[in-house]
């Protein structure tokens, strides 16, 4: 059984690999996974993206999450913004503010979360924007939101270089 799922999997991998196209240029956006490790759904949840202005955050764009559903199975994260469907925020209206990116994160009807690496707790997940003195057009990344008991945020977020 076990042969049978690995097969699928890896013949359904090589079939989505050699249908990439290549002229498409780099990947612009930002996707995200999400890990619901509590005991209940969320609903109007947020994701917010901006700058950092004498050390307060200043959101320019927010992305209105789905229904944030409980994890059936340790391995399960709900992808929420895949490839063509990523989140573009315009980078333009945070370069108004700072020359970096953060984000923040918000339950319904509740204050927003400055979300910060999981990995350094210190450090708030942020990206530059800012590249040869000009607002990045080719930008992407991948944000990994896991809430855990009590509704605390980690995240990961890797950025794509190019």
């Amino acid at each position: 059984m076990k042969f049978k799922i690995i097969a699928l999997l890896l013949i359904c991998t090589l079939t989505f690999i050699s249908c990439a196209s290549l002229e498409d240029g780099p990947f612009v956006g930002i996707g995200i996974d999400i890990g619901n490790l509590t005991n209940e759904e969320y609903n109007n949840a947020k994701l917010l993206i901006g700058g950092m202005q004498n050390g307060t955050f200043i959101s320019t764009e927010s992305y209105d999450l789905p229904t944030i559903i409980i994890r059936p199975n340790e391995s399960f994260s709900q992808v929420v913004a895949f490839d063509e469907n990523s989140w573009k925020p315009n980078l333009g209206l945070i370069a108004e503010i700072s020359d970096r990116a953060y984000f923040a994160f918000q339950f319904e009807n509740s204050e927003q979360i400055l979300l910060y690496d999981s990995f350094n707790s210190s450090e708030l997940i942020n990206f530059s924007i800012i590249e040869n003195a000009i607002v990045k057009r080719d930008y992407g990344g991948r944000l990994n939101i896991t809430i855990n008991e009590n509704q605390s945020v980690m995240v990961i977020f890797r950025e794509d270089n190019y």
